[in-house]
């Protein structure tokens, strides 16, 4: 398991975040918009703000899940290194995760190859490389070629006698291209996709991730769970296992074995990361 620090202590030195910005929950892009201003290019937050209006139009009539709208602003936000300061919660979200898989890492076998479908910054993969001796190659898979741009740069700064090990695919996961660029580079599918906060939700990417998976592979997401996001006031407790019901329905329909939820952490008073685990039936 890499060396006798803990995991919280691990990843809190390994990806340090202003916790003052992070712990605001989930605020609405109005609210943050005047920060972005002075932060950034203000023609930059112009165009996201309408390309947010255009995903929420499309939202609110079931027009589709407005990925274009969504790739074009994931496309921009890296581009302007707006990643650290986009939207509170999100890198605090992400880094939980890191801290669960590490956890989960310990009483599993630690995969030697890693799929990571959307990696963002990377910094998940590169908090993994660091700490799991084992793993030895990771697919970095994002549509995004400037989020895969930071994804070296952080791998470069914070690994660099490991970054060799990461991959990086600039393709849609969901295309028949990326499939057989997969079955070229893993014929017998990937031991281990990671997936997290999948844009179009876990009934999205499940539509996709089970032909790429090893037999005996496993599929690992990571979600967020608001206070209300169901509709309706639940303690956490019922709040998780709502949630967790979810996934399990979703799964089976896909021909997925969902595990009972792993493990979750409450990161804000408002807001607690749950990570599913899946396997083939």
């Amino acid at each position: 398991m890499g060396d006798d620090t803990s995991i919280a202590d691990f990843v809190e030195s390994f990806w340090p975040l202003d916790m003052r910005f992070e712990t605001q929950d989930a605020l609405p892009f109005p609210e943050c918009k005047e920060d972005l201003l002075t932060r950034y290019n203000p023609e930059v937050i112009k165009r996201i703000e309408q390309l947010i209006d255009q995903r929420d139009e499309k939202l609110n009539h079931y027009v589709s899940e407005g990925v274009e709208e969504y790739c074009e602003i994931t496309n921009l936000v890296f581009q302007h290194r707006m990643h650290e300061r986009w939207y509170p919660g999100m890198a605090l979200g992400s880094r939980t995760v890191l801290e669960l898989l590490i956890n989960y890492f310990q009483t599993r076998q630690e995969p030697e190859i890693l799929l990571d479908l959307g990696c963002g910054s990377g910094m998940v993969d590169i908090g993994l490389l660091q700490r799991l001796p084992t793993l030895k190659k990771v697919y970095a898979v994002d549509i995004s070629a400037h989020a895969l741009a930071v994804t070296k740069e952080n791998a470069e700064r914070k690994i660099p006698g490991r970054a060799h090990t990461l991959q990086y695919v600039q393709q849609d996961y969901t295309s028949e291209e990326f499939q057989n660029y997969l079955k070229e580079q893993l014929p017998e599918g990937a031991q281990c996709i990671l997936t997290l906060f999948p844009m179009g939700g876990v009934s999205e990417v499940l539509q996709y991730v089970p032909q790429l998976l090893h037999p005996e592979g496993e599929i690992l997401i990571g979600t967020a769970i608001r206070d209300n996001e169901l509709g309706f006031k639940l303690p956490w407790k019922q709040a998780i296992e709502q949630l967790q019901y979810q996934h399990r329905s979703v799964a089976y329909h896909r021909g997925l074995h969902c595990e009972e939820g792993i493990l979750h952490k409450q990161v804000t008073e408002k807001t607690c990361i749950l990570l599913s685990r899946m396997t083939l039936q």
